[in-house]
């Protein structure tokens, strides 16, 4: 079975809240700034993670406003294939 890490992110202006997830185990909670420095500490850290894991994916699930959009900007940005979704 492929090893996944899931984010859900509870998005704020100074903030990102987290929920992360390995595979089926129990969340942990995080609270990361919302600044480019933050988002990028952010994506190292959860890189290093799935290394160390043998992790093949990492899914990150937010809900965007217009003004939200930058996050998804910015995971592309890192080099990571962003896939969005949309409801409606």
């Amino acid at each position: 079975m492929r090893k996944v890490i899931m984010i859900g992110c509870d998005l704020h202006d100074k903030a990102m809240l987290l929920k992360i997830a390995e595979g089926r185990e129990e969340p942990e909670t995080r609270s990361v700034k919302n600044t480019a420095a933050g988002r990028k500490t952010m994506i190292r850290d959860l890189k290093k993670r799935a290394v160390a894991a043998s992790v093949v994916r990492i899914v990150f699930a937010y809900a965007a406003i217009p003004g939200e959009l930058a996050v998804g900007c910015f995971w592309a940005s890192a080099g990571t294939r962003v896939k969005r979704t949309s409801w409606g």
